[in-house]
C-alpha cells in the first residue's frame, strides 16, 4: 500500500453519534493513525455498526461488545502494525 510510505496508515472514521465518532477518532490517533479528512484517501475504515462500510483495504466495526475486521486485501506490515495497536485501544477495559 502506497500510503505507509508516504506517511502515518490513514484511518477514516464513521458513526452515527458524534460522542461515539469522537471516541473512535481517538482512539484511532492512540494507535498511531491518522484520521483522514473528507476525500483523503485511508487504508482502514473504522465505523461504528449503524454506519456503513468504509470500502477501505481495512474495515473495523466495533461495538461495546465486538469488534469485527473485514478485509480487502492483505495488509502491509505497517497496517497490520497500527491495526493491532487499534485493537487494543478498543478492547482495553482496564481503564
Amino acid at each position: 500500500m502506497s500510503e505507509a510510505s508516504s506517511g502515518p496508515v490513514g484511518a477514516r472514521v464513521a458513526a452515527a453519534a458524534p460522542l461515539l465518532q469522537a471516541g473512535l477518532e481517538r482512539a484511532a490517533r492512540a494507535a498511531g493513525l491518522r484520521v483522514a479528512a473528507g476525500g483523503e484517501t485511508a487504508t482502514i475504515g473504522l465505523r461504528s455498526p449503524n454506519a456503513g462500510p468504509a470500502h477501505t483495504a481495512v474495515d473495523v466495526c466495533a461495538d461495546a461488545t465486538h469488534v469485527t475486521i473485514t478485509l480487502a486485501t492483505v495488509p502491509d506490515p505497517e497496517t497490520w502494525s497500527r491495526l493491532l495497536a487499534l485493537l487494543h485501544e478498543l478492547l482495553d477495559h482496564s481503564s
